[in-house]
């Protein structure tokens, strides 16, 4: 692969973090996106010191925090700018380790009021500025939620971004980076996307619980498939030939009078879905053992991954035929583009929004 290291070492983090909300009428905590920062700065310092670390991952939500309840006004005043103050930070850490750092956060866009946006990052330890450092930009597709998807609002994005901003890969010593925000990897057009692309490893931000919304990571033949557990991430990986990282949240804290961190809200203290590697064949290579705040480290062979796509039976994106496929996929008639370029008042005029192009599919078929 060039000048791509052989191997190197990726963290995937438990982060905990600290919400700017303490709960669905609190008021805004600024403070907190300083606290977590530095939380994100204190991990990638331990994972190169313990691990030798080249990139850390680390959750959704892990500068701002999340709670429930909260309007898009809300999480548009928490949102961060990329780059920005937060992301400064982090250069200053990545460039003294040798370390990348990649997450998710809230991100509000000066020229997109009223919206907010769940974003990928990735800050490398080269650049002549904290600006230069931060290297992608990666904004949440899907999943239904109040946060602005770039294709509801399709023409206002691309004519700001370009259409090279709705799947970045980003060309590193590492190898090329990719991300995925949590549920996005439910829509394998994604993953193939980035692997089309040129990725060779995609990082998946999560913020999940186990609960009837997300399934346990059991692969056990009853177990149903849910978006965050393991056998997506499994066949995503595999179907690609590729690298996944998936960091999730650890424990939500906050602190009593005298400073001490306590337990936070029920999402800070519910079962986790685990952090976890998986490897080009499918392959879980290293996993949390824990719901507590951790680091999960695995060793990346990106000779063995060359070497595997040299095979062409197992190389399916070699295979691949997109010609096949594509007048298909631009006659479908599925959910259209600037559905929502008007920004959306909350959650449930998405998913109405949803419903009704599901009624419109019923009524055709």
């Amino acid at each position: 692969m060039g000048d791509v290291l052989d191997q190197w070492v990726c963290v995937v983090t438990q982060h905990s973090m600290r919400s700017v909300y303490a709960g669905p009428d609190a008021p805004f905590r600024p403070e907190c996106i300083k606290e977590n920062v530095a939380r994100v700065c204190g991990h990638v310092e331990r994972a190169a010191k313990d691990h030798g670390a080249k990139l850390v991952v680390f959750p959704e939500f892990c500068v701002q925090g999340y709670a429930i309840g909260r309007s898009i006004a809300d999480w548009e005043r928490a949102g961060i700018e990329l780059p920005g103050p937060e992301t400064a930070e982090m250069a200053k850490v990545a460039k003294a380790t040798g370390t990348y750092i990649a997450g998710a956060v809230f991100e509000r866009i000066a020229d997109f009021p009223g919206r907010y946006f769940m974003s990928g990052f990735v800050v490398a330890p080269d650049g002549a500025t904290p600006e230069d450092q931060v290297k992608l930009v990666y904004r949440k597709l899907y999943a239904l939620t109040h946060k602005t998807r770039p294709g509801d609002m399709y023409d206002q994005f691309v004519a700001k971004f370009g259409r090279a901003a709705l799947f970045p890969v980003i060309k590193t010593p590492l190898g090329r980076i990719g991300c995925a925000v949590a549920a996005d990897l439910a829509w394998p057009e994604v993953t193939r996307t980035l692997a089309m692309n040129g990725a060779d490893f995609v990082f998946n931000p999560i913020g999940a619980v186990v609960n009837p919304g997300y399934a346990s990571p059991s692969d056990d033949a009853d177990q149903p498939v849910g978006n965050a557990n393991s056998t997506v991430r499994r066949i995503r990986a595999w179907e690609n030939t590729i690298y996944l990282a998936t960091a999730n949240i650890g424990p939500f804290y906050d602190r009593d009078a005298a400073g001490h961190e306590i337990p936070a809200q029920a999402v800070g203290t519910a079962k986790r879905i685990p952090a976890e590697i998986v490897n080009f064949r499918g392959q879980v290579i290293a996993r949390a053992d824990t719901d507590a705040e951790t680091q999960v480290p695995a060793v990346i062979d990106m000779k063995a991954l060359a070497e595997h796509r040299k095979s062409p039976q197992f190389n399916f994106l070699a295979q691949l035929q997109p010609q096949l496929h594509a007048p298909d996929y631009a006659a479908a008639q599925l959910c259209p583009l600037n559905g929502l370029a008007t920004p959306h008042k909350d959650a449930d005029e998405a998913v109405n929004f949803i419903a009704g192009v599901w009624d419109r599919i019923s009524a055709t078929r």
